[in-house]
This record gives structure tokens, sequence and C-alpha cells, in this order.
């Protein structure tokens, strides 16, 4: 994300691409009828140097205001897993400056695999989760 984020217009194409995939995400809910979702971010290879650059922490700020203003409470859970100790600590001082709404919904996990799929077991079923995640669905190609 860093090389996109520092060449020219980067961070405003990674805002619209990402207004994108919160509207796909909320209209695969809608035709569903389903009135939230569930998110897991695998933080497995996010580094400190390549995701935390000047250019990239921006967007961070951006990405979450746009969730803000026209997602509130779309997500039940957003799950960050395999988080990197340096981005438990970002979150520490992000989660201060974000919505009562927003905060209650983030949680971040290390990389404790049998604590994160725990917690996940306990909000999705098995069915729903692939193994990956600790659950049984089959994945399709």
């Amino acid at each position: 994300m860093r090389r996109f984020m520092v060449r020219g217009n980067g961070r405003e194409r990674m805002k619209r691409y990402s207004a994108q995939l919160l509207e796909k995400g909320s209209a695969a809910a809608r035709q569903r009828n389903a009135p939230w979702g569930i998110v897991i971010m695998d933080m497995n290879g996010y580094s400190a140097k390549q995701h935390g650059c000047a250019a990239c922490i921006p967007f961070y700020f951006d990405l979450l205001s746009q969730y803000e203003l026209y997602y509130p409470a779309y997500v039940r859970n957003f799950n960050f897993i395999n988080t990197p100790r340096i981005w438990e600590q970002v979150a520490k001082v992000l989660l201060p400056l974000i919505s009562p709404i927003t905060k209650s919904v983030i949680q971040v996990y290390g990389y404790n695999k049998r604590e994160w799929q725990e917690e996940l077991l306990k909000r999705i079923s098995p069915d729903q989760l692939t193994s990956q995640f600790g659950g049984t669905k089959k994945t399709t190609a």
C-alpha cells in the first residue's frame, strides 16, 4: 500500500476504492436481508514500516471517517487478527479518537490463534468460517 500511496493521487484513489468496497459489502448484506456484518481482517504480514508511513496514516483516518459517516453500526464486529504488536499500540492510540459505537465493535488480537479463533467462534457459526479461521466452511475456487 505504501508504494501506491506515495504516488501522485494515491490517497484519493484509495479513498474511492475503499468507498467502493464498503458499498459492495453493504449491498451484499442488503441482498441477504442481513442488518449487519462481521469483518475479519488478517493483519499477518503488515508492517509498521510499510503501512505506517506518513502517506498511509491519513488514509486510515479517511477510511474510518467514511465508515462512521456512511455505514455507522453496519458492522457488528470488526476483528483484526494476527496483529503485530505495533498495531496493537496504534489501536490504543486511535480508539479514543473514534465514536463509542465504532469503538465498541473493534477487537484487536495478536498472533495467539487459539485466542482469536475462540472469540470468532463465539460470534460466528463454524459453518460460516473457513478452516483458516477455525470453521468448517468449504472454500470455493
